[in-house]
Formats: structure tokens, C-alpha cells, sequence
């Protein structure tokens, strides 16, 4: 498969990815229930927002530059992740509660850089590991 087509798909299918973790986890682990769905859903379309407006750039950045590491895709994953949220949250604030906003959402930002690390992991896996190869396959 040609690596624009696996670029495609790994955005179309990457940000779901940590939030189906997530869901697992507060099913099966934490025993929520039907309660289980609400935060991975809050998430995805975050996750979405933040690869269409920040991902695309980065990744169109990174291949001008041929670069393809997995660490790197890591580690910027985690940085869009905050960079969205404090966006985000500057953009939807209240005129004058930017930093009160900023200094109670920094938990948020963490989880934010998490979900991002992970969606920018499975996009590389998606988009750049060698599948080929290691199916045994030409």
C-alpha cells in the first residue's frame, strides 16, 4: 500500500485509538459500565480536532524533512496534545479568566499530552512501520 494512502487511514483511524484503550480500561478494569463510553467519546473528538488543525501540519513539516522516527512522532504527539488544549481553553474562555482558566486545567494538559502521544504512536505504526517486512511479505 502506497505510504500516502497508510498516512490517510492512520489520520482517520489514530485519534480513536488511545480513547478505545481508555474505554477498555474503564470497562473492563474500573467496572463503569455504560458510564464507560463518556470520557473516550469527549476525547476522540478532541483527538480529531487537534489532528486536523495541528497533526496535519506537523506531519507535513516532517515529510518535507524525511523524518520518520518513532520518537519523534512520539514526542510531538505529546506536545500537540497541550498546545490544543491551551487553545482551546484560551479561545473558549471568559475575557480576563485566561490564566485562572489555564492554572486549574493543567491535569487536563496532562492527559491531553497522553492521549496525543499514544495517537501520534499508532499513527506512525499505521503510516510508517515497515508491515511489509515483518508479515514476511514483498
Amino acid at each position: 500500500m502506497p505510504q500516502p494512502t497508510r498516512a490517510l487511514i492512520g489520520f482517520l483511524t489514530a485519534p480513536v485509538c488511545p480513547g478505545v484503550l481508555l474505554y477498555l480500561y474503564n470497562y473492563f478494569w474500573k467496572g463503569y459500565g455504560d458510564a464507560s463510553v463518556v470520557g473516550p467519546a469527549i476525547l476522540i473528538v478532541y483527538g480529531y480536532a487537534a489532528a486536523l488543525i495541528l497533526g496535519m501540519s506537523v506531519y507535513s513539516v516532517l515529510q518535507r524533512k524525511a523524518i520518520r522516527s518513532l520518537a519523534v512522532y512520539g514526542l510531538l504527539g505529546a506536545l500537540i496534545g497541550p498546545v490544543f488544549f491551551v487553545l482551546s481553553e484560551v479561545l473558549t474562555a471568559y475575557p480576563g479568566t485566561y490564566v485562572a482558566t489555564l492554572r486549574h486545567g493543567y491535569g487536563l494538559a496532562l492527559v491531553a499530552s497522553v492521549y496525543s502521544s499514544l495517537a501520534a504512536i499508532a499513527f506512525w505504526a499505521i503510516a510508517f512501520w515497515p508491515w511489509q517486512k515483518s508479515l514476511g511479505t514483498r
